[in-house]
Formats: structure tokens, C-alpha cells, sequence
């Protein structure tokens, strides 16, 4: 049964239910998260009538019809809720079946079971209302302002199916200056089995550089930035960044903070930053003045015993545990070479050090795998050997000291090769067309949970296809061209993620298959694939619906599919070899139409890999 979600009907209490509203107030509780400018959608509707099952849908709708209808109706309540000002009717009966909360309180005979009137405290009242509310309905939307109260009412009442809806709107949400708040705020309500603290700390970490000015990361207490700059890796430039990282919260509140000078700084990997840096320091920092005395006397004793000890662990500079400056990787897993061996490899090349690496290898010898990330994990999916198309999936965690591959995420429902994996905005994983085991091309979509560990089946696409390019852009996944099994397409359609529907647009003026797709800036990018033209490249302006040709590539890809992916604003395209000269990893940048060859990899005619961007 699949959890609907993403519709546009706001949840209505009935008005006879209401009196007047009182102000609302935040939970005294934690501190409140802010998700204003951050949002994905307006809003997102929860649904539990949880199924593409036509029979089962129209019996759990009815029922949830006759449940409405009783609550409207003259229909005598028998308790009521009173939150403040506000009181809401309902039936014990009702509320039991419904919430382990109500349920003790009216059946394990506590005084409130022999009560009509119900008074709850430190709880929003709007918040209590569309809960309720949802108990007869089975509708509840989650906006920006109301997301964290449902929460605290959520967790109140014990619905674990709020809580995971709550925790998925908040996992979409993610920004720099909200993931330090997000932690805290699942801390305080134990959403640990979602697994969000872990989330939004590991979020944090990989947008370390952009916290610089956010509010949340300069208002932390010592504990929390203590343990934010333990970790083995954060996303920044280099080391200097996170000194002057440390400098800007010790000066956020300097009375208070300078004591914590040498706990903030003994975090600092000083023996990684350059030692004319360190020594500029001790000069520029102002001798008198708190903090940055206190903080020159640490620099000054910290480089009495350079270089012979690092400063970090008081031991020598050759046992230093250095921390990754997390980067974005280009990476490609597994492929067929030109010798028809199937790699287990999986390489990544670095466009800030302009360097080819093996970072780990696959798991089994397959082509035609599909690649995505989501939540700081590799999910690759399907792929084919000689014998079978694989429906198994697994997933890669690159971040413990020794990166390792889960194995526990549920199969797909179909098996699938040469097909589509993508995340899309609303936290799901969506696969897409391909080919199945038994040969069949497929139009077939199927959508993965990554909470609830669980696929189900969605709306399928128009066409079949194998071979398409796919991207997702905002509330929409793109599916350009491919092959239904006789003909290659240069038709285009896109998922529309609020409505669940397949939407046309207009088609490529290519035929392509084993193309490679991206988006940026309101552009979708179709490149190569063509038949006609090997190097050919068209994109489509969202905003006008109209595709224009770009610049060709500098290398024929005939055969293959090809991998294209931006990484800071330059599109990166490899794989689609011709079988006769090593096609290069090329660049191109928007800005100029230009395409520029990049360093070559091991064996640059692999190809049929998964394509992924990972932070690495």
C-alpha cells in the first residue's frame, strides 16, 4: 500500500466544531525551526486511504466518507477537546482506534475516561483541530507554519503515521540554515527511528562552508560545535575555513565564549592549514582585546611545538588523522569495456584537483545499472549480467572511516535494466522504464520510500522506453527519447509530482537513445545519443518549451550510454565510446557554448556505467 502524497486539498474542519481561535504559541519545549525560504512545495497532504488499488481505495474512502459524515452530523458527540480557547468534539470511540494517547486515557480507566471534557496543555490548538481532524478524514496538510506543531501533537498522540509523513517534509526541507535546528528539534521529539537527527547532522557536514553566516550554526552552544567539528569530514575548501569558521561563533557572543577558546580550536586540524597562514595570524590578531588574546596565546603555544608535533592530537605529524575536505565527484560504476568485460570498479574524478580514482568497487559484474544518491547514501538499482536483469537494490554509505554496502533496501517490483533511477524533490526514488528479464520494454514506474523501505507502483508513462535520459527539475521529472523496443524516440514527458500525472512536452528535435540529461538554470539538456549526429546537443527552456542546439561535443559517442552531470554550473559528459578512439571526459559551460576535454580516465571507452555526482 502506497502513501499518497503531494495533493492540493487543504483539510477542513468542519465549522461547527470550532469556537474561537486562540493565539497560537510555539512549544515551550525546543527551540523553534524555521523552513521559511527553504520550501519545495507549499504544502504537502497526507492521505490515508494509501493505495493505487481501485477497490480497496473506493472502500476506504466510503468509510472514511461515513466518518466525516458522522462528525458533521447531528450525531451526538461524547467527549470534547479543549485546548485553550479552542474546543473540538469528537468520539471517544473514534479517538481510541485512533491514538494509543486516547485509547489509554479512555479505556485503561483514568479519570478522563468518565469525563466529557478533555483539557490538554503545552499543545498547539490548530494543530490538535486538523489532527482531529485527520481521524475522521483521513486528511491532513502539512504546510511551513504548521509542520513542526503537527509534530509536537503527533508525537503527543503517538501517530506514528503523522510523525514519518512529518519526518519526510522535513527531510525535503533541508537547507544551511535550517538542518541545525531540524537536528535539535528531532532530538527533542526521539524521531531517531527515521533516522532525521542523523540526517540533518549529516546534511550540516556536507554544507559545512555554507553555515558561515546562518544563524543556527553561530547560535549552537559549545557542545553542539564541538561535536560538529569532530567529525573525520566536512565540505569545505580547506582547513583555514573552519578556523575562521570557529573565530566568527567565538565572536558572536565573545563575553560568554572566550573561556571556550581552546575547546573551540583543539577541534581546528591546525596541521592542516599552511604554516605562513598561522604565523599571519599571530601577527594580525589584536593582542588585547577578548577573544582574540586568548585566541593568539593558543596560535602562539600551538606553534611553539611546529612542526615537530601536530597541534591536533599532541603526537607527531605523521600520526595526524587528517580530515576530507568533502568535494562533488563525478562518479561512474561498474561498465562494459570494449573487450565486453564487465567492470566492478567505481571511479570518481575530482573537477577541483582535475584527478582520476578508484574510490571502492560494486558489489556484482552488471551493466545498465541505475545510479542515484539520496540522503548521503549511493543507491544503485537493476543492472543485468549475462543471465538475468536484476531487480535487487543496494545502497552505498561513503562515510564511516571504511565505506561499506548495505544490502537491506527492499527489491524493486520489476526487475529493470537500462532505465531511469532518480531522486526527486518530494524524497522519493523513482525508477523508471527499461527492459525486464523477460525482454519486455518497459513504461512501468515504480517509486521508492526510503522510510518505510518500500516500492510501489505509481502512474506509468505514455510510452515505452529504454535508454532515456531522465532528470528531475523541481515538482517535475523529465523522460527524454529512448527506445520502445522498435523505434527511437524524440519524444519527451514529464511526471508532474503533485498531481501524479504524465505530462507531454514538446519533443526533442533529435531522436535519441542512451542519452545523457541534466538540468540547470531553467535548461534541460539532451546530449548525444542521436543517430544522425554522434556529438549532437539540444536543451529546452522550460519557461518557453522551446529546444535550441548547442554546441556539439568535441567527441563522437555512438555507442553506449552516456553520462551527463553539472557540477558547479559545468556540465560533465563521459561513456558513449565509438569503439575505435577513447572518447575523453569533456566539460561544457553554459556561459560560452564551449566544450572543453578533460583529463583522461583508466579505460575511457568503458561504458553502459551508472552515473552518479557524489560528495566525497
Amino acid at each position: 500500500m502506497e502513501q499518497l502524497a503531494l495533493l492540493s486539498v487543504p483539510n477542513k474542519v468542519p465549522s461547527s466544531r470550532r469556537s474561537s481561535l486562540s493565539v497560537r504559541r510555539k512549544s515551550s519545549l525546543c527551540p523553534e525551526i524555521s523552513l521559511l525560504g527553504s520550501s519545495h512545495y507549499s504544502h504537502v497532504e497526507i492521505i490515508s486511504c494509501n493505495t493505487f488499488d481501485s477497490d480497496i481505495h473506493v472502500e476506504i474512502c466510503q468509510l472514511f466518507a461515513t466518518l466525516n459524515t458522522l462528525w458533521e452530523s447531528e450525531d451526538p458527540c461524547d467527549v470534547a477537546i479543549v485546548v485553550g480557547q479552542t474546543t473540538v468534539d469528537a468520539h471517544k470511540k473514534v479517538l481510541s482506534h485512533f491514538s494509543p494517547y486516547f485509547r489509554a486515557m479512555f479505556e485503561a480507566r483514568m479519570a478522563e475516561s468518565q469525563q466529557d471534557i478533555i483539557e490538554l496543555h503545552d499543545v498547539d490548538a490548530t494543530a490538535v483541530e486538523d489532527v482531529i481532524g485527520f481521524a475522521y478524514s483521513g486528511k491532513l496538510t502539512l504546510r511551513q507554519d504548521n509542520v513542526q506543531q503537527i509534530t509536537e501533537t503527533g508525537s503527543m498522540f503517538q501517530l506514528g503515521l503523522i510523525l514519518i509523513e512529518c519526518c519526510r517534509y522535513l527531510r525535503n526541507e533541508l537547507d544551511p540554515a535550517n538542518c541545525l535546528g531540524i537536528a535539535q528539534f528531532a532530538d527533542t521529539y526521539n524521531l531517531a527511528t527515521m533516522d532525521l537527527p542523523n540526517l540533518a547532522r549529516n546534511f550540516a557536514r556536507v554544507h559545512f562552508s555554507e553555515l558561515t553566516h546562518c544563524e543556527e550554526f553561530l547560535e549552537l552552544d559549545t557542545t553542539q560545535l564541538v561535536d560538529l567539528l569532530s567529525s573525520p569530514y566536512l565540505s569545505c575548501d580547506n582547513e583555514e575555513q573552519v578556523y575562521e569558521m570557529c573565530v566568527n561563533w567565538l565572536l558572536y557572543e565573545p563575553a560568554d565564549r572566550v573561556l571556550h577558546v581552546p575547546e573551540v580550536l583543539d577541534k581546528v586540524h591546525l596541521c592542516l592549514m599552511k604554516l605562513e597562514y598561522l604565523s599571519a595570524l599571530t601577527e594580525s590578531v589584536e593582542p588585547h582585546a577578548s577573544p582574540f588574546k586568548e585566541i593568539r596565546s593558543y596560535l602562539l603555544d600551538q606553534l611553539d611545538r611546529w612542526p615537530g608535533n601536530c597541534p591536533c592530537n599532541n603526537g607527531p605529524l605523521k600520526y595526524c588523522h587528517r580530515r576530507r575536505h568533502l568535494q562533488e565527484n563525478l562518479c561512474i560504476l561498474g561498465g562494459l569495456t570494449p573487450t565486453g568485460s564487465r567492470e566492478l570498479e567505481m571511479d570518481k574524478y575530482n573537477p577541483a584537483t582535475r584527478e582520476w580514482t578508484e574510490f571502492d568497487k560494486m558489489l556484482g559484474r552488471k551493466t545498465g545499472v541505475g545510479a542515484a544518491e539520496m540522503d548521503d547514501f549511493l543507491y544503485v538499482a537493476g543492472g543485468s549480467d549475462p543471465k538475468i536483469v536484476y531487480r535487487t537494490v543496494q545502497k552505498y554509505s561513503p562515510r564511516p572511516e571504511v565505506p561499506v554496502w548495505l544490502t537491506d533496501v527492499a527489491s524493486m517490483i520489476s526487475s529493470r535494466a537500462y532505465f531511469c533511477l532518480v531522486k526527486a524533490i518530494n524524497g522519493f526514488l523513482y525508477a523508471i522504464g527499461g527492459w525486464n528479464n523477460d525482454g519486455e520494454c518497459l513504461k512501468s514506474v515504480e517509486r521508492y520510500d526510503p522510510i518505510r523501505n518500500r516500492w510501489s507502483s505509481t502512474t506509468p508513462m505514455s510510452s515505452k522506453r529504454s535508454g532515456a535520459g531522465c532528470a528531475a527539475m523541481m515538482d517535475h521529472i523529465y523522460v527524454c527519447g529512448g527506445n520502445d523496443g522498435i523505434f527511437t524516440l524524440n519524444s519527451v514527458e514529464r511526471l508532474n509530482l503533485d498531481s501524479h500525472v504524465w505530462e507531454p512536452v514538446p519533443p526533442m528535435q533529435e531522436k535519441r537513445c542512451d542519452l545523457g540529461c541534466a538540468v540547470l538554470n531553467n535548461f534541460l539538456y539532451a546530449v548525444g545519443g542521436s543517430k544522425q549526429d554522434h556529438a549532437s546537443c539540444e536543451r529546452l527552456n522550460i519557461r518557453s518549451q522551446v529546444w535550441e542546439v548547442i554546441s556539439p561535443m568535441t567527441s563522437l559517442r555512438p555507442h553506449g550510454s552516456i553520462g551527463a552531470k553539472f557540477i558547479k554550473n559545468i556540465l560533465y559528459v563521459v561513456g558513449g565510446s565509438d569503439r575505435n578512439v577513447p572518447n575523453e571526459l569533456e566539460a561544457y559551460n553554459p556561459e560560452t557554448d564551449s566544450w572543453t576535454p578533460q583529463p583522461s580516465m583508466k579505460n575511457p571507452s568503458r561504458i553502459q556505467g551508472g552515473y552518479v555526482v557524489l560528495t566525497l
